[in-house]
C-alpha cells in the first residue's frame, strides 16, 4: 500500500446561524482566536493559518462550497495533490475545482461515500497578521536580551568563560562565520538579527573588544548584509519606497552625527545608553 498523499486535516467548514454561540465555544472551550472573514463568516484560528474552523450562516457567502459540512484535507505539494486527484478519479469519484480562497493555493472538491463534502488542497496560506505579530514579539524579546547582555556584560562573560572556556582563534573565526550565517537568514526573512542578536554574539565571542568597536563592527557588517537582503525584497516587490526614502533621510545624518561622538564616550556610559534605548524600544514592541 502506497503512502497517502494527504498529510493532515486542514480545516472544517460548518453552516450555522448561531455564529455567536460558535464564537463562545471556540474561544472559551477550544481556546482558539475568533475573527470575521470578508463574507461575515466566523474564522476560528489556533495557529498561523487563516482558519481551522469556519462557521458560515446558511444564507451567507463563504469561501468554501455551499454544503452544510465541508472537510478540507491538506496535501504537502502540488505533485501529491495531483496524485490524490488522479487516485480519486480512478476510483470513479467525480472531482470539481473548489472555490478560490485565501486559504490555499489550489483545491478540488468531491463527495465521499458517506456523503460528506471534501476538499483537497495544497499550499495552505499563513495569516499575514499572525506572522507580523510573531516577528514583532521575537524582535522585542531579542532587544531585551541584548540590553541585559550589555548591562550584565562582566557577569555574563565570567559565567561564559567558566562554562565554555576560552575559544582558540580558529574556533572563534568558525563560530563567527556560523553566527553570520544565522544572522543572514534572520535578517532576510524577518529583519531581526543584525543589531539585536549580533551585538550579543559579538560580546561573547570577543569579550576584550570595547563596546564602541563591537557596535561599529556590527554596523559595518550590517551594511552589505542588509543591502543584499534589501535588493532581494526590492526585486520581489515587497519594499515601500516612500518608507525607505523617509528612513534614509533621517538615519544617514544620524549615523554621521553619532559616529563623531560615540568613539569619545566612556565604554560604561555607551553601554547603559544603548541598554536603555533597547529596553524602551522592546517594551513598545511587546505592548503593540
Amino acid at each position: 500500500m502506497g503512502r497517502s498523499p494527504v498529510t493532515s486535516l486542514g480545516y472544517v467548514v460548518v453552516r450555522s446561524d448561531e455564529l455567536d454561540a460558535w464564537e463562545d465555544f471556540g474561544t472559551g472551550v477550544l481556546g482558539m482566536s475568533a475573527h470575521r472573514g470578508p463574507g461575515a463568516e466566523l474564522l476560528l484560528r489556533m495557529d498561523e493559518r487563516i482558519a481551522r474552523i469556519v462557521v458560515a450562516s446558511s444564507d451567507g457567502e463563504a469561501p468554501a462550497a455551499s454544503a452544510p459540512f465541508v472537510v478540507g484535507w491538506e496535501c504537502p505539494s502540488e505533485a501529491a495533490w495531483q496524485s490524490c486527484a488522479e487516485a480519486i478519479e480512478k476510483a470513479g469519484v467525480t472531482t470539481t475545482p473548489a472555490p478560490e480562497t485565501d486559504w490555499y493555493t489550489e483545491a478540488f472538491s468531491c463527495i465521499d461515500p458517506a456523503g460528506i463534502h471534501c476538499e483537497f488542497f495544497y499550499g495552505g496560506k499563513v495569516d499575514p497578521a499572525s506572522y507580523s505579530t510573531l516577528v514583532t514579539k521575537v524582535l522585542g524579546v531579542s532587544l531585551i536580551l541584548t540590553a541585559m547582555a550589555l548591562v550584565f556584560r562582566r557577569r555574563l562573560l565570567a559565567t561564559y568563560s567558566r562554562r565554555v572556556g576560552v575559544l582558540t582563534e580558529s574556533q572563534t573565526r568558525i563560530t563567527t562565520i556560523i553566527v553570520g550565517l544565522v544572522l543572514g537568514v534572520l535578517v532576510t526573512i524577518s529583519s531581526v538579527g543584525a543589531g539585536a542578536l549580533g551585538v550579543t554574539a559579538l560580546l561573547l565571542l570577543y569579550p576584550e573588544l570595547p563596546i564602541v568597536k563591537i557596535a561599529g563592527s556590527d554596523i559595518a557588517h550590517a551594511v552589505p548584509l542588509t543591502l543584499v537582503a534589501g535588493l532581494g525584497h526590492l526585486a520581489a516587490g515587497s519594499t515601500d519606497l516612500t518608507v525607505l526614502v523617509s528612513l534614509l533621510c533621517g538615519s544617514l545624518p544620524g549615523i554621521v552625527l553619532s559616529s563623531q561622538f560615540a568613539p569619545r564616550m566612556p565604554d560604561a556610559v555607551l553601554r547603559y545608553v544603548l541598554a536603555v534605548t533597547l529596553i524602551l524600544v522592546s517594551l513598545r514592541l511587546l505592548s503593540a
